[in-house]
């Protein structure tokens, strides 16, 4: 057991048991993109600094977290915290920072019977 002198083995099994989450901003994209072509009346660009590109036959859409879905995005982001969470119990903090979706970051909070502290705004 000297290679874990500092670490308890067990923990790899069970996992933590404190999670903190700390955030900027608003969910923007995820792993669930898909391609699709491009209709003619789809810009192409960057969403956020609203920068036009040249157009492009495929474009890629962000999956269901992405910009687009608006406040549909905190509840299904809470609703997996919750679900991932329900047995283990993991206390889950959440820190905000600057212009951050406050709501999500409460739902994550309260599913993780946490607290949640705000900074800057």
């Amino acid at each position: 057991m000297k290679d874990y002198a500092y670490v308890n083995p067990e923990t790899f099994m069970s996992g933590a048991d404190t999670i903190f989450v700390l955030s900027d901003g608003d969910p923007t994209d995820d792993d669930w993109a898909i391609s699709d072509k491009r209709e003619e009346w789809d810009q192409t660009g960057d969403p956020e600094s609203r920068t036009k590109h040249a157009d492009q036959d495929v474009l890629r859409f962000p999956g269901p977290y992405g910009y687009w879905s608006g406040q549909g995005q905190a509840r299904w982001i809470s609703d997996d915290v919750w679900r991932m969470n329900l047995f283990h119990k993991s206390e889950i903090h959440c820190i905000g920072i600057g212009e951050v979706s406050q709501g999500l970051l409460q739902s994550i909070a309260k599913h993780g019977m946490g607290q949640v502290k705000f900074v800057g705004k």
